[in-house]
């Protein structure tokens, strides 16, 4: 499919604290991302992941680098580096990533 109306569909809960909803071809994946106050994350996978903080502001740490992120900060994680989200804003911080190849998980 070519097109999306990405505005007029709902996010979907992925897990407790992270509601995603994504656009997924063959090679790459954009996901928006929304993460609720208090989450608090750390894991790897083998994708590459690129990301854009829209909203809020969350403390992201990639391979023991750690920085404060907020509206218009972007980060880069390789793959198969472990990586940690903490939300430090009292309302929930949305995101913007893309991830290659697409994250089998976020096809939903």
């Amino acid at each position: 499919m070519p097109f999306y109306r990405v505005r007029e569909t709902l996010y979907k809960q992925k897990r407790e604290g992270v509601q995603i909803k994504s656009l997924s071809g063959e090679d790459v994946q954009l996901t928006l991302i929304r993460l609720e106050p208090g989450f608090v994350s750390e894991h790897k996978h083998p994708e590459e992941q690129i990301g854009y903080v829209m909203s809020g502001n969350v403390e992201i740490a990639i391979g023991g680098e750690k920085m404060a992120c907020g509206v218009g900060d972007g980060y880069l994680i390789p793959g198969d580096t472990i990586h940690a989200f903490r939300v430090l804003s009292n309302q929930p911080v949305e995101l913007v990533e893309a991830f290659s190849p697409p994250k089998e998980e976020n096809k939903i």
